[in-house]
């Protein structure tokens, strides 16, 4: 009985220190894991806000690019020398002012109409509906306009309520910065919007200040970036977790957020989170207590706006908060697993002392034998398992996969620190941190595919006591056998994938190349064109620049005014002045359309081993019908029906190869004149292409060949017979389906189903 109460006594402690080491290593693990994951949201939110400071930046490079416009420079100093030479400028700029400003909005007043309907207005409006239909199908810039040197207004979008500026508070802030002002939030109630403004100085050829130009920027551009980033995390994050970002002013109003009850513009000064980082740098973390009654505490990573080249930011604050108890999700998870086992664990432990402390002695010797093979069991499985897993981890990296098995075997040693290990195949050697070689060598040759190919090898550092093989157990050359043979099979299929891969890849590429060959005469003709009037338009401006530097010497000597203006008219130099801008013109679009061509032509020529992206199947059959153009426009009208598409993940030029093989089969299909529809649609979570023409039709009993390599029922020397093998495996590795619908003298129709996830 004494035995047994010491027995049980002596095991209850045993597991109540284990219960508390349990519970101390939690307890570190969840601060641990709370300071990593604060680092981590600490860099997202730098990453994001230097997104932010970017997406400004680029927006007032946009403003500062156009403000260089030649006809915004012409316009300006049009009105500028127009201005100067008034001699009641003053006068007439405040009488203007007061007839624009008591005018309404309908009234017709001819300057005010010369100043809203100029080519300049007309011109930012065009730019204005630009950004709003191509980018973010919102107005990027609600307003534009542009004032003289004098603080009036030349030309803009939407009738501002004053005509001279110069006394608006943003005025004078543009007009003492160097380049460029950028304004702080605002809002817009005409519009409806929050926006900031974009004011950018004009200067004219001798860099003298010409005039302003202000663009409102909205920052709806701002929240959709912002908002993208939190469907990012949503998307990515291995849990269901969810964070909250927030853009503050550097006054602490709110720009976006993506958590309800808050308003745009709201002040946030008296909020606790607001202090608590006045009191910080320019980024770090904390933990607080949610700003929502309901809400418990949570962790709060700020950045602020540390600006972007030449743009110095304007100190916006951004936060990135994810309630605590998402954060610690992972660790009490595991904690609430460790009391369960360890409260069975304690109640099995006390009911097998009480039952069994007669044979405990001999059970432990037992148990003792036991565990140790055991664990010497797991150590090998572990090892075999995180060989596998590295080699599906690092496909087609046998280096890092070898390394990595060097570490691996040695832990799973019983006594890691009393060996090194080598592993050395095709002559490289990978090997432990503190590999040296001793006399107590266990080895084992790695073969694959029937050949030597290295060796696996284990030095123990000390003699240490007699085993089965040297220092060394049976166990232990089992293991080094199976580990062998696992490298053996993983460096096996690494190297039957590269084959495979270079055989793949040689016939895709042969194929387009074929595909490209087949295009390449109507291609040189389409670039012919072009060239002809370029080289044209240089001979005429050849002579026309002669004209012009016979005239230039002529005006040199100082001759009489009648004499020049009869030389003038003679070399026709107005003329010129008015022909030689056209001709730049016409010989710009040329070029154009050849670096169009050879772009287009250039993407279907390179090897396919592009990333796996998001992209949308109507594009990428426009970029296709351009490419084959020339080998369609001569023998068939082309009728596209293409549906709205989501974008879906895809190769993009493995899909070009299809469409273009779907489209050059068609067209030689039809023998004369015929057609070719296209057309896309969504069903469900599929995309469809449907490519059909008016051809020959196929046969019946050709159909269920069409994918096979090398059919073909083109004559000899006009077909590899690959293309529609090629295109089948291409979309069968996105997931998707060829369908084929086929009349002998009515025509044939491919479909191309594909799901929306695509390749992912």
């Amino acid at each position: 009985m004494q035995i047994r109460f010491r027995l049980l006594l002596a095991f209850a402690m045993v597991i109540l220190v284990m219960v508390i080491g349990v519970f101390l290593s939690l307890s570190v693990s969840r601060q641990i894991l709370g300071n990593a994951i604060g680092q981590n949201h600490v860099v997202q939110t730098q990453r994001i806000m230097e997104k932010v400071d970017r997406e400004v930046y680029y927006r007032v490079e946009e403003i500062r690019g156009y403000g260089r416009d030649v006809l915004l420079r012409e316009t300006v100093e049009r009105s500028n020398r127009a201005m100067a030479q008034r001699a009641d400028r003053e006068t007439l700029i405040r009488q203007r002012e007061q007839e624009w400003s008591a005018a309404g909005q309908e009234a017709e007043i001819p300057f005010v109409a010369a100043v809203m309907e100029s080519p300049l207005a007309e011109e930012l409006r065009e730019k204005k509906e630009f950004y709003t239909q191509e980018w973010l199908r919102h107005p990027v810039y609600p307003d534009l306009l542009v004032t003289n040197r004098y603080g009036v207004v030349v030309a803009a979008t939407d009738r501002p309520s004053h005509y001279l500026l110069a006394d608006e508070p943003w005025y004078r802030e543009a007009l003492g910065q160097k380049e460029f002002w950028l304004g702080n939030l605002g809002y817009d109630d005409r519009a409806g919007i929050y926006s900031c403004d974009i004011v950018v100085k004009i200067f004219d050829e001798e860099q003298a200040f010409a005039g302003l130009f202000k663009a409102r920027l909205n920052l709806e551009t701002i929240q959709s970036l912002l908002a993208q980033e939190v469907e990012r995390h949503m998307h990515q994050t291995r849990y269901d977790q969810e964070v909250h970002l927030k853009l503050l002013t550097a006054d602490h109003r709110l720009i976006y957020t993506c958590e309800a009850g808050y308003a745009v513009n709201e002040d946030l000064t008296g909020r606790d989170f607001v202090r608590r980082i006045g009191q910080g740098g320019s980024h770090g973390f904390f933990v607080l207590s949610g700003d929502r009654p309901q809400e418990g505490a949570e962790l709060f990573a700020y950045a602020r706006s540390g600006g972007y080249r030449d743009y110095a930011g304007l100190g916006w604050l951004l936060l990135y908060e994810q309630g605590l108890a998402e954060v610690y999700a992972p660790v009490d998870s595991l904690s609430r697993h460790m009391l369960a086992i360890t409260a069975v664990m304690v109640l099995a432990a006390l009911l097998f002392t009480h039952y069994f402390s007669r044979s405990f002695a001999r059970l432990v010797t037992e148990l003792g034998a036991t565990t140790r093979e055991l664990d010497g069991r797991v150590k090998e499985l572990n090892c075999l398992y995180g060989i596998s897993k590295l080699a599906d981890q690092e496909e087609g990296h046998s280096g890092a996969i070898l390394q990595g098995a060097v570490d691996l075997l040695r832990d799973s040693w019983r006594e890691p620190a009393r060996i090194c290990a080598r592993i050395v195949v095709e002559g490289e050697a990978y090997q432990s941190a503190d590999f040296r070689e001793t006399p107590w060598r266990l080895s084992r040759e790695i073969r694959v595919a029937g050949r030597a190919a290295g060796a696996v090898e284990v030095f123990s550092l000390e003699e240490g006591p007699k085993g089965d093989e040297g220092p060394f157990r049976k166990e232990e050359r089992y293991r080094l056998d199976a580990i062998a043979e696992l490298l053996g099979n993983v460096l096996g299929r690494f190297r039957m994938a590269r084959e495979k891969q270079q055989i793949q890849g040689l016939m895709f590429q042969q194929e387009k190349l074929a595909s490209v060959g087949q295009l390449a005469a109507g291609v040189a003709h389409e670039i012919n064109n072009p060239t002809g009037f370029i080289a044209c338009n240089l001979g005429t401006m050849k002579k026309y620049v002669a004209r012009l530097m016979e005239y230039v010497a002529a005006s040199a000597a100082n001759p009489a005014p009648e004499e020049l203006l009869q030389l003038r008219q003679k070399l026709r130099i107005d003329f010129i002045a008015k022909d030689i801008g056209a001709l730049v013109d016409e010989s710009l679009e040329g070029t154009e359309r050849v670096k169009e061509i050879v772009r287009n032509l250039k993407s279907f020529s390179r090897v396919d081993e592009a990333q796996c992206k998001e992209a949308n199947v109507n594009d990428c059959l426009e970029n296709t019908i351009k490419v084959v153009w020339n080998e369609l426009k001569y023998k068939a009208r082309v009728v596209k029906e293409l549906g709205e598409l989501p974008p879906i993940r895809c190769y993009p030029q493995q899909l070009n190869q299809v469409f273009m093989n779907l489209l050059v089969n068609a067209v030689q299909a039809i023998e004369k004149e015929g057609e070719i529809r296209i057309r896309t649609w969504q069903e469900g979570d599929h995309v469809f292409v449907a490519v059909s023409d008016t051809g020959q039709g196929i046969p019946a009993e050709n159909v269920n060949k069409l994918f096979e390599p090398f059919f073909t029922t083109k004559e000899v020397g006009k077909g590899t017979g690959l293309g529609l093998s090629i295109s089948h495996e291409i979309v069968q590795k996105h997931h998707g389906r060829i369908e084929v619908q086929s009349e002998v003298g009515k025509g044939t129709t491919f479909t191309v189903i594909l799901p929306c996830h695509g390749a992912a």
